[in-house]
């Protein structure tokens, strides 16, 4: 479980991005994070992750964020949108380094996604196409198999095709104790997956929902 209680985050006193941010997310769902860019998704995973220190309560299974414990760290992945452009590792060679830090790390199923999604893993991640690079960073962040996997905008880059059979693993990863989040602003991408949606606006969350909630306020 995700809990937030009375978050906040400024990059300094006068720029707040997150304001009273309360959320609570049980295991075994999908959850949507939606909103225009610049409304603080990414901050927000990035939070939840222990990679920024923000104010109030951030916890996850009643462990905070904050403290980044090694159990923690192993049992959570963040995909940023900001991806390893720069690495001069293949995709296989950054995939035998999270053998070491992740223990659920799954190289044949690193292998089959790769397979899937038709990414060449030992080119260097740098040299590949957007969508070959994004490709390749979301064979590791499944491969990881940890029980929280936070995915920002990971359908950019991707082609049509590559979008369907991301829509495929992800509906094929997720089960009863995993939790993973998507934020994006191309809802078109993910909404058959979704199980939540919450929905930001400038700083706060407008809208924490599940999507049979939602069908029943719409009837």
């Amino acid at each position: 479980m995700i809990s937030l209680v009375n978050l906040n985050f400024g990059y300094n006193s006068s720029r707040k991005v997150l304001e009273n941010i309360n959320l609570q997310l049980p295991e075994g769902h999908i959850y949507g994070l939606l909103g225009q860019n610049g409304v603080g998704k990414s901050t927000l995973m990035n939070v939840i992750a222990g990679l920024l220190k923000g104010e109030g309560e951030c916890k996850i299974d009643g462990i905070s964020s904050h403290d980044k414990s090694l159990a923690m760290l192993q049992d959570i992945y963040v995909l940023g949108e900001e991806f390893s452009k720069m690495s001069n590792e293949s995709a296989k060679g950054l995939a035998k380094f999270y053998q070491k830090i992740y223990p659920n790390f799954d190289m044949d199923y690193f292998l089959k996604i790769a397979e899937e999604l038709i990414v060449d893993i030992n080119v260097k991640i740098r040299s590949l196409s957007m969508g070959g690079n994004r490709k390749a960073m979301i064979a590791l962040a499944l491969a990881c198999n940890t029980r929280y996997l936070l995915m920002d905008e990971p359908t950019n880059g991707l082609d049509i095709t590559s979008k369907i059979v991301f829509r495929k693993l992800i509906a094929a990863h997720a089960n009863e104790d995993r939790t993973i989040i998507i934020s994006t602003h191309m809802v078109d991408d993910v909404e058959d997956l979704l199980d939540a949606v919450i929905i930001m606006k400038h700083k706060e969350i407008l809208l924490s929902a599940s999507i049979a909630e939602i069908g029943q306020k719409l009837c």
